[in-house]
């Protein structure tokens, strides 16, 4: 985390950066390919990424893979910003969008964070935007996410009354061409705008342990979706 927004190595200025050591990956390539295969399809706010080498008080550390962070913000997931709304205690305003979700078991969450379950499926979903919800906004996306697991485990209203098809679409191709053993599981984002009913998937994270790095691991957990 950076004091002030900065372009590092010709990617989108931000404050927040990952260096990913990728300790799965002997070739160090496959988060880098699968990264360029969802900005291939047009998929939303796909981290930009590019290869370093880290040094640490002048000792080299290895070869790194520098990220955008899965932020809310210019240059990274550019919806309604709903940290900045509580900033300025904007309390009465369209609560209707802003929200960034991650998906996760639920053993995985830390102490802090804020998370929710759904009711039929027991899916569990991290508050990333906002990270400290107020009541209103915790009970809003809930009640959504909610709706949208009704909707497809009971089939009684389109799809697109909730979901942006291509976006799902995208991360199902992609999660699916590189054997990913967290598809849909964990490490997965979902994003809503202010003024839309629609959910969108994305942005693509956390893919060093596909393309058969862990494939033990995808056979296993993919017969365990419903």
């Amino acid at each position: 985390t950076l004091n002030e927004k900065k372009s590092l190595c010709g990617l989108d200025a931000g404050k927040k950066w990952n260096l990913l050591a990728l300790c799965y990956e002997n070739n160090k390539m496959q988060s880098k390919i699968i990264y360029e295969m969802a900005d291939y399809l047009g998929m939303e706010y796909t981290p930009g990424c590019t290869w370093v080498d880290l040094y640490c008080n002048g000792k080299y550390q290895g070869l790194y893979l520098l990220t955008e962070a899965i932020t809310v913000g210019d240059g990274r997931v550019d919806i309604y910003d709903r940290e900045k709304a509580h900033e300025k205690n904007a309390e009465n305003e369209d609560i209707s969008g802003g929200y960034l979700l991650e998906r996760d078991v639920a053993e995985a969450l830390e102490a802090e964070e804020v998370s929710f379950s759904t009711d039929i499926c027991n899916y569990t979903f991290v508050m990333k935007n906002p990270g400290l919800p107020d009541e209103r906004e915790l009970d809003y996306i809930k009640s959504y996410i909610q709706d949208v697991e009704n909707m497809l485990v009971n089939g009684e209203e389109p799809f697109e009354k909730y979901l942006d098809f291509d976006s799902f679409a995208g991360q199902f191709l992609i999660d699916k061409l590189v054997l990913n053993p967290d598809a849909m599981r964990s490490s997965t984002f979902y994003y809503k705008d202010r003024g839309s009913d629609i959910l969108k998937a994305g942005p693509l994270w956390d893919y060093d342990r596909a393309m058969g790095v862990s494939l033990p691991d995808y056979q296993l957990r993919i017969g365990d979706y419903p």
